[in-house]
């Protein structure tokens, strides 16, 4: 994947009980991964305001894939819903991850894409009031 198509990069890293990459669904990538996406939307005046009005909330992240996984270098791509409700209605927007293995500390790196699509499918529903 081209650099320039990358929205935002966490390079989070999480400590792994074993010598590999975690796997997609593994819980505390799932955490980290919502957390990156949700630190990022609450860093948008709008959306602490819609939040705060009780327009949007009810963030969760669904539907994990595996869309790759190359046992040679231990790289997983992902992708997974990101959901949320405006005024009690369910939107979601897919977005991808990938997955690598620090070989000096052991842990797992995570690299989120599409977090500037998810904040405007977000501002855009708010926008449109869900329409």
């Amino acid at each position: 994947m081209k650099l320039g198509l990358t929205v935002m990069i966490g390079s989070l890293a999480l400590a792994g009980c074993s010598s590999s990459t975690l796997p997609c669904n593994d819980g505390n990538v799932k955490d980290t991964v919502f957390e990156i996406i949700t630190s990022s939307i609450h860093k948008a005046q709008w959306a602490k305001e819609g939040e705060e009005q009780g327009l949007i909330g009810d963030y969760s992240v669904t539907g994990i894939k595996t869309l790759s996984y190359d046992e040679k270098i231990d790289y997983y791509t992902c992708s997974a819903s990101f959901n949320f409700e405006h005024s009690g209605k369910p939107y979601n927007k897919d977005f991808t991850y990938e997955l690598s293995y620090l070989e000096d500390s052991g842990e797992t790196d995570i690299a989120v894409y599409g977090v500037n699509e998810i904040k405007s499918r977000i501002l855009a529903t708010i926008m449109t009031r869900g329409r």
